[in-house]
């Protein structure tokens, strides 16, 4: 867990921001125990991913600057990662699960802010969030 006063720390890479403003307000009224940080970009999230520490990432697949498997390939994440996305690229993401040392896991879009919460809480089950 994260050093956030006993807060779960969860980045949303998410370039379309009525779903970033939604998912923020949803998670704030079922889930106080889990800070979110956010990012629209392939970039932003980079600086993020560099300067804090993060129990889990949530990632659209088709962002701005790029895709979500660019990150992978970098190898920026070091924590479990949720692709969120409507068309998945079997291909780039078969291989990037042969490479990747992390958990990876796929939301289809679209989707609630309730079942990207029970995603959530899945993945963190293992580090106390109800």
């Amino acid at each position: 867990m994260t050093n956030h006063k006993d807060k779960f720390h969860v980045l949303i890479v998410e370039d379309e921001e009525l779903i970033a403003e939604m998912l923020a307000e949803y998670f704030a009224l079922v889930a106080p125990e889990i800070k979110l940080s956010f990012a629209k970009s392939l970039y932003e999230a980079r600086t993020l991913l560099q300067r804090d520490s993060f129990d889990l990432c949530v990632v659209d697949c088709n962002l701005p600057d790029g895709t979500a498997c660019d990150l992978f390939f970098e190898g920026a994440f070091r924590c479990p990662v949720v692709v969120t996305t409507g068309y998945v690229d079997e291909q780039k993401f078969s291989q990037v699960k042969k490479e990747s040392k992390i958990p990876l896991h796929f939301l289809q879009k679209p989707y609630l802010p309730a079942d990207l919460y029970r995603k959530v809480r899945e993945l963190l089950k293992d580090k106390s969030v109800r």
